[in-house]
């Protein structure tokens, strides 16, 4: 049998944006992304920073710092998230 090619019939769009909803997006758009993605990314650099200064001022009072496992994750999860919405932003 002969393998048949199915040629698209829709166009397709970058990363979670359909061609509609790029083709549709306005630059005040773009840049809604781009700068929202901005501030997330500082808002967990900057709890990432404040974690490790008060995880660096625990090991100089007490000798062992605790883990602080929750804030790294909201850190993180912070800049991951700036990271994603600017990204799509700049697509």
């Amino acid at each position: 049998m002969r393998k048949r090619h199915r040629t698209p019939t829709e166009k397709r769009g970058i990363g979670i944006y359909s061609y509609d909803q790029n083709k549709n997006m306005k630059p005040v758009g773009y840049a809604g992304a781009i700068l929202i993605g901005a501030f997330y990314l500082c808002w967990g650099l900057s709890r990432l920073y404040g974690t490790i200064m008060f995880r660096r001022a625990e090991t100089k009072a007490f000798g062992s710092p605790e883990p602080h496992l929750g804030a790294f994750i909201v850190a993180f999860s912070m800049v991951i998230f700036g990271a994603f919405v600017g990204h799509a932003g700049l697509i």
